[in-house]
């Protein structure tokens, strides 16, 4: 089994960091499924420690570098966990100053380590100084992988925009310590749609509406609902929003019929960062 990217533009080793850092708030462990033209990063939900399903697709055009040796001619694919603060870490040296390149390579020192190199330009000489973190990891056998895999995706007839992290999250961060429960509503008018924040209990109502969002509906797939709600847990909602380092972001939303929230945040439109809140009622 083989493995090494490299990141060498300067927005993409940001991104990289902060996508790092977004799932660390999520979830304490990580999980690296390597494939041949796309890297997952997941948090990881079968740890107890797990906050939130949410996963990241970097298609391998993100890299200028990218290559990978599978378990096998039939099994192409490499999957590693690890501890999510071990990975911030050995990243957080290039927020300070921007390195040239962040490489990534699998590793075998008496274990098997992710190898963070990164090449830091040095204030006081002409030559570069070259820093590398190793990151232990585990690599999964192949017969725990289906533990491993993302959660199997439902359809989404509409998929609505709404406004940004920044926009969104002062609204649920007052919602949080009084309303556990939070309705997303998600309404069909034509060319637009209106994303609802509807939360209330007996006495009192409050509703925040995202009017004239672009709006997809996938005309194979048979609905003639056009309003979907779910009821879903406002602090995990907060959590999503307080944890994303991409509050400029465009995102999405989009609810399946089976009560299954999903947020998605476009970066940099390169990549795209997914959330799954299912109902607290399921």
């Amino acid at each position: 089994m083989k493995f090494r990217a490299v990141i060498r533009e300067s927005s993409s080793m940001r991104d990289f960091l902060n996508i790092a850092t977004t799932l660390s708030k999520c979830g304490k462990d990580l999980i690296f499924n390597i494939r041949q033209d796309v890297l997952v990063i997941a948090v990881n939900i079968e740890s107890p420690h797990a906050a939130l399903p949410m996963w990241c697709d970097m298609e391998k055009s993100f890299f200028e570098e990218y290559t990978m040796e599978g378990l096998s001619e039939t099994h192409t694919e490499i999957i590693l966990t690890m501890k999510s603060a071990n990975l911030v870490r050995a990243l957080a040296t290039g927020r300070a100053t921007l390195p040239t390149f962040v490489k990534l390579k699998l590793v075998n020192k008496n274990m098997a380590c992710l190898c963070v190199e990164m090449e830091i330009p040095s204030s006081v000489t002409e030559k570069n100084r070259v820093v590398t973190n190793d990151v232990p990891v585990t690599v999964v056998s192949r017969r725990d992988w289906g533990h491993y895999k993302l959660p199997e995706m439902p359809e989404f007839w509409m998929v609505l925009s709404m406004p940004p992290a920044k926009d969104v999250k002062p609204v649920i961060e007052t919602l949080k310590n009084t309303a556990p429960v939070i309705c997303i509503q998600t309404t069909n008018e034509g060319r637009k749609g209106t994303v609802s924040f509807i939360a209330e209990s007996g006495i009192w109502k409050i509703s925040c509406h995202c009017r004239e969002q672009s709006i997809t509906c996938d005309p194979n797939l048979e609905e003639d609902e056009n309003v979907m709600s779910c009821e879903i847990d406002t602090k995990k909602l907060a959590l999503f929003l307080t944890s994303s380092q991409f509050p400029n972001s465009p995102m999405r939303c989009s609810i399946s019929p089976d009560h299954l929230v999903k947020f998605e945040v476009e970066i940099q439109g390169k990549v795209t960062m997914i959330c799954i809140i299912a109902a607290t009622n399921e």
